[in-house]
């Protein structure tokens, strides 16, 4: 039996390693977390916007609104597609005529590009009120920059999100959406960790996972409520919040 070299041992180590990261990110990718093509494009004709995908971000246009001149940053939750918050946020856009930035962060992970909304914002002159929001993992990373850039925000969205208890310092007005059906983020425990001036949006019939449109989450609850409702919620709730 021929005896495994340093060098080919080292190989072999790469080629296991580098094997395993694949799948598991094309397991990420094409099992869990993504949304139909189908969904973006009848979102786009029912709500009547404009969808752009750009490198960093996929961005809601509402058509309605020739110059918006307030918008939302959106973090998505970890390892879902960005798109799949495009349907239930155009409603938003359309409705209360604000363009939407959904960012797009690195490995689907929120926390790794907090910092990447500021590059939005500073390549956005046109826009002067400024709102951050986040689902799940990513409204955790939302809460970071608000609470980091007090100066640069309007108010802070958060779906079925907490922050950490540093960033639920955070001084400004903060709105929270919460599914009745949600067992992954108890809204016991999300009552002590948001800001202090939340007001909670609870919607009956809502999931974990019914803040985007990806399918079923492992461990989520049942949404009876559809999705147009769910939508519709969003948006009247936040053109009250948005100003």
């Amino acid at each position: 039996m021929t005896a495994i070299t340093p060098h080919n041992k080292f190989l072999l180590i790469t080629f296991i390693t580098a094997g395993l990261v694949l799948t598991s990110t094309l397991f990420a990718r094409e099992m869990f977390f993504n949304v139909s093509a189908q969904d973006l494009q009848t979102s786009k004709s029912l709500y009547g916007v404009k969808y752009q995908d750009q490198k960093d971000y996929f961005e809601v246009i509402p058509s309605k609104v020739k110059k918006p001149n307030t918008a939302v940053i959106f973090y998505p939750g970890a390892l879902v597609d960005s798109k799949a918050y495009a349907p239930k946020l155009a409603s938003v856009a359309s409705t209360v005529g604000v363009k939407v930035f959904i960012l797009k962060p690195s490995l689907r992970l929120a926390d790794l590009d907090i910092k990447s909304a500021n590059q939005i914002i500073k390549y956005n002159r046109d826009i002067t009120n400024w709102y951050v929001g986040g689902h799940s993992m990513g409204g955790g990373a939302a809460c970071n920059f608000a609470n980091h850039n007090q100066d640069l925000i309007n108010g802070l969205i958060l779906f079925a999100a907490y922050c950490s208890d540093n960033d639920k310092k955070y001084a400004g007005s903060t709105l929270l959406f919460y599914g009745s059906d949600d067992p992954l983020e108890p809204l016991h425990k999300l009552r002590t960790k948001i800001p202090k001036y939340t007001t909670i949006v609870v919607i009956q019939g809502a999931s974990h996972a019914s803040f985007g449109d990806y399918g079923n989450q492992p461990f989520d609850g049942k949404q009876t409520k559809s999705d147009q409702s769910i939508a519709k919620i969003f948006a009247q709730k936040l053109k009250n919040f948005v100003k």
